[in-house]
């Protein structure tokens, strides 16, 4: 077991009004260590951060940079290398903007067909300001990528960067990035990581992984809404691209000099009190075997997909063997808006629609499905509520 209502508090109100959730992919549920955090700050130790000179500023500058060095440690890299952001989001058009300005018509950006929108649209826009071309890694049908053609892109099209997601939202596929940074390495192409999906079944180690950026939210880690990490291999690579207060070393009326390290990206007043909680959250983490959890998940995934498949007309939506937690399906002639919201009067909450991957499920052919996320607050009692409340549903909409 490796949670309780003590871990999660939702589980019990979940629990009382008869809800199974199962959409941790969109968003997991908050740990106790990141609510008690927040509340506990906004209630006796509100200050902002890094400018005042009295005691309430000093403790609560502290208690941020603590999380900087509970993240770095976490993590395995340097304190200097983490920039605190909004999300992952945030993060990729951070460094799409920064990238943008190095690029010439010369050259290429290289993506997945597999990707979320937020790492596609910010780097479509950098193409076009560029004059940069954007190239597509292939999905094949099972939902993995071929690094033989990965590796004749990287060699043929002199693509200065490549970005990808580390898990597939959609599919569930867990991209083979060790490979693919040592191809990237090997053609002196710059790595951009989407680890949204990932940092909550794996612990990444950032040394070892030798990515140039790596990004995730931490409201997918059972953290809180708008606050994410960038990870920045050297900071100085990373160039400006918002303006405000906190960045500031010396500015006069014609110029101005910025500070050096992770805080010439962090401009205004962030989520101080979501940053602070995310000390005792990395306290939680280290507690994780996570080889334990992606069996955990592996395991209720793969029953979902045996018991669902045995209803008849089950498609799945991605079948790589490398899939852990996300299980994206449909049944035939059964559209997933109507399939989803039927479980929902059932106490089942499950995502449907495109899974802000259009492009890749126009590929397939289709236009949406459903989709089941477990985490380590699922159980094998939830996959069997989900089968029973889908087996009903079927049965009205046929």
């Amino acid at each position: 077991m490796f949670s309780s209502k003590n871990d999660f508090p939702q589980l019990e109100h979940l629990k009382k009004s008869g809800t199974v959730y199962l959409d941790s992919a969109a968003t997991s549920l908050k740990h106790s260590s990141i609510i008690q955090s927040q509340s506990g700050f906004d209630t006796t130790s509100v200050a902002n951060v890094h400018r005042g000179s009295y005691k309430l500023s000093g403790e609560a500058t502290s208690k941020y940079e603590e999380s900087r060095l509970k993240a770095a440690e976490y993590l395995n890299c340097k304190p200097e290398q983490i920039v605190f952001t909004k999300g992952t989001t945030d993060a990729v058009n951070m460094v799409a903007n920064s990238v943008t300005a190095q690029l010439t018509s010369e050259d290429s950006i290289m993506i997945t067909e597999m990707e979320h929108h937020a790492n596609l649209i910010p780097w479509q826009e950098a193409a076009k300001k560029s004059g940069a071309k954007l190239l597509f890694c292939s999905v094949d049908k099972t939902g993995d990528l071929n690094l033989e053609e990965i590796e004749k892109k990287l060699k043929d099209n002199n693509v200065k960067f490549m970005s990808l997601c580390h898990i597939s939202n959609t599919l569930g596929t867990v991209n083979p990035i060790q490979e693919i940074q040592k191809l990237c390495k090997k053609n002196n192409t710059e790595l951009f990581i989407d680890g949204a999906q990932a940092v909550s079944v794996l612990r990444p180690d950032l040394t070892k992984l030798n990515a140039d950026y790596y990004a995730f939210s931490a409201h997918k880690l059972f953290g809180p809404f708008g606050v994410g990490i960038l990870y920045v291999k050297d900071i100085d690579n990373l160039h400006i691209n918002q303006f405000g207060g906190g960045i500031i070393d010396v500015v006069n009326f014609q110029s101005t000099k910025f500070l050096k390290g992770p805080q010439k990206m962090e401009p205004g007043t962030p989520n101080i009190s979501g940053i602070i909680s995310l000390s005792p959250l990395f306290d939680f983490l280290i507690t994780l075997d996570f080889e334990k959890v992606q069996e955990h998940e592996k395991d209720l995934t793969a029953s979902a997909t045996k018991k669902l498949s045995k209803l008849g007309g089950f498609e799945t939506v991605g079948s790589s063997e490398s899939k852990i937690n996300i299980l994206s399906f449909n049944f035939e002639s059964v559209h997933p808006n109507d399939l989803c919201e039927l479980l929902d009067e059932q106490g089942l909450a499950l995502r449907s629609g495109h899974h802000c991957t259009q492009p890749l499920l126009k590929k397939m052919g289709i236009t949406g499905c459903a989709r089941a996320s477990f985490s380590i607050y699922n159980t094998p009692e939830d996959v069997d509520k989900l089968v029973q409340a889908t087996s009903k549903a079927l049965e009205m909409l046929r």
